[in-house]
């Protein structure tokens, strides 16, 4: 029995839109219709967009897709719904995480999982997660998924839609949508289907404001104890990305108080550690001078023992 399966876009890029519908009808080969709104304009929300193109689907499987991906494994329409058709199944993606925390997905390196081929805007590839397959699964289960590309039966959205009210821009509501799907079907990342994403996301502080939404949405969903070294490592990658994007210390610290890390003195003296460390390694060619004939990238390790 053929299935068709609807497309779902949100543009903002009519030559890249352009290369997807072309690319999909390339390599899906299964019936399909191709949906979108062009937002260059408009400027709607994702979540807003997604539902609405999601109501006019003719097809019983949607494919929210971002527009600046390519699908790489022919007949990857009926590899998916044949997975999906399954009614335990939920949502089906290419990244995600197997046990979601206070924290983005994607900063708990022992529960991470994907497989995909990532690229940069200028189609660059930065590095190829398909290559590593050790479970040698066809699909992982997972908790929650990255938006690059959700599939899912329609059934499924239907009961959990995307939630326009709180994620009103462009971040979590994937990590949101598929969240709440987890609370009555299975989630998956697909390993047999290669998809290359040229970009590599806007993390702007609308993402972390996002994410203190979600937080205190699911909280009570949400596991209430990590090991030590799974908190610390999550911390540690967040707050250090948060650094990166320029984010100051009382920014940083307004969001451990929003995610309730700053009950604990050691967590908090912890994120202000890595907040120096990462300072000086950034800055330390301003006032360390050549001459002295030390590496500006000199080991800031050291520095831990302002906090023992």
């Amino acid at each position: 029995m053929q299935y068709m399966i609807s497309i779902i876009v949100c543009s903002t890029n009519e030559k890249w839109r352009e290369n997807l519908r072309i690319n999909i009808e390339k390599t899906i080969n299964s019936d399909f219709e191709f949906l979108y709104i062009d937002n260059s304009q408009s400027k709607k929300g994702i979540c807003e967009i997604y539902n609405q193109l999601a109501q006019q689907a003719k097809g019983d499987f949607l494919c929210f897709c971002h527009e600046d991906v390519e699908f790489e494994t022919y007949d990857w329409g009926n590899i998916i719904v044949d997975f999906c058709k399954n009614p335990t199944v939920g949502v089906i993606g290419f990244a995600g995480t197997k046990n979601m925390t206070r924290f983005p997905y994607w900063a708990n390196k022992y529960a991470y999982e994907s497989y995909l081929i990532q690229g940069d805007k200028n189609m660059n590839i930065i590095y190829d997660h398909t290559l590593n397959n050790e479970n040698n699964k066809s699909f992982s289960k997972v908790i929650t998924l990255d938006g690059l590309c959700l599939f899912c039966r329609k059934d499924v959205w239907d009961k959990t839609k995307f939630d326009e009210k709180n994620f009103s821009e462009f971040h979590y509501y994937d990590i949101d949508f598929s969240f709440s799907a987890s609370l009555y079907f299975n989630n998956f990342v697909c390993r047999t289907i290669k998809v290359t994403h040229f970009s590599m996301g806007n993390f702007n502080k609308n993402y972390f404001d996002s994410m203190i939404i979600f937080y205190y949405k699911w909280k009570n969903y949400l596991p209430k104890q990590q090991n030590t070294k799974q908190l610390h490592s999550c911390i540690r990658k967040t707050f250090k990305f948060m650094i990166k994007k320029n984010l100051t210390l009382n920014e940083v610290t307004y969001y451990m108080k929003k995610l309730n890390l700053t009950r604990s003195p050691l967590s908090f003296l912890f994120v202000v550690e890595q907040y120096i460390k990462y300072s000086l390694k950034k800055y330390s060619h301003y006032f360390l001078p050549k001459s002295a004939g030390i590496s500006p990238h000199f080991p800031v390790s050291h520095f831990n023992i302002l906090f023992l």
